[in-house]
């Protein structure tokens, strides 16, 4: 890909603006299916590590499937999941890599 002149910024770019359209449809009907719970998920990125769109990504698929999720943000310490995980008996914790 890369000796072939291939811009990976300008697919990533493509795939954002794409996902920002297809995530709040698919969010709707979800909440039209009912309110039962699949369990409860805690996300959140690792201290250290700013990106959000996959973690924004993974919420927003998880909460599509049923799925109560807990973003607990930016930055966040492993205390702080552990923690948020054992307070709320989340069946899953989801930690973005650093």
């Amino acid at each position: 890909m890369y000796g072939k002149n291939f811009n990976l910024l300008v697919l990533l770019i493509l795939v954002i603006v794409v996902a920002q359209f297809v995530f709040p449809v698919s969010a709707e009907a979800s909440c039209k299916q009912g309110n039962e719970s699949s369990g409860t998920v805690i996300i959140g990125t690792v201290e250290g590590d700013s990106h959000t769109f996959g973690k924004d990504s993974v919420a927003t698929a998880l909460e599509d499937e049923g799925f109560e999720v807990i973003d607990l943000g930016n930055g966040v310490s492993a205390e702080s999941f552990a923690a948020n995980a054992k307070e709320k008996k989340a069946i899953l914790c989801s930690v973005s890599p650093l």
